[in-house]
């Protein structure tokens, strides 16, 4: 029993129509590892695709990677995020990234953020702070001219893409 009321001492569960006219909204975890049901895992090959938790090694390795979840607009927007961020990646190994020397506090190290309010990308630099998950370039240059060869293309291509 997850969504109940307690009445006199007594339990009683409460129906979705009695939480929504109660105005009680419960937000479901899309993460949820729910055997017996779907789910959508990204392929190897950027697509989603639905499967069925059966409890098998490969739905409990999908969940143990977070290559799982039951929300397929959330699962796509996350392979989006994913092949941009490689796209991002080997543009910035093939253009000198492998150069940067995290040690070397006198270097800027370039990354690309968006500005919602003025939206726009930037490039922004920094001496010190490495923050998890961001691509970093060897050069301001560089940085530039992957937000008009990769990401601009990407974005237009994917226009249902949220950065």
């Amino acid at each position: 029993m997850e969504n109940y009321i307690v009445i006199n001492g007594k339990k009683a569960e409460l129906t979705p129509e009695q939480l929504e006219k109660l105005g009680i909204v419960v937000k479901e975890n899309p993460f949820e590892r729910t055997p017996g049901e779907r789910y959508y895992a990204i392929y190897n090959t950027g697509e989603i695709g639905i499967e069925t938790d059966v409890s098998h090694s490969s739905d409990i390795l999908r969940y143990n990677v977070a290559n799982y979840c039951l929300n397929k607009d959330l699962m796509k927007q996350r392979a989006l995020h994913e092949t941009l961020s490689r796209l991002l990646w080997r543009y910035s190994m093939t253009h000198d990234g492998d150069k940067i020397d995290w040690n070397d506090e006198t270097i800027i190290k370039y990354s690309i953020y968006y500005n919602y309010d003025a939206k726009q990308f930037y490039v922004h630099g920094n001496l010190y702070n490495q923050l998890g998950g961001t691509i970093y370039f060897y050069s301001y240059n560089i940085a530039e001219s992957a937000i008009e060869e990769i990401i601009e293309p990407f974005m237009k291509g994917n226009p249902d893409f949220v950065w």
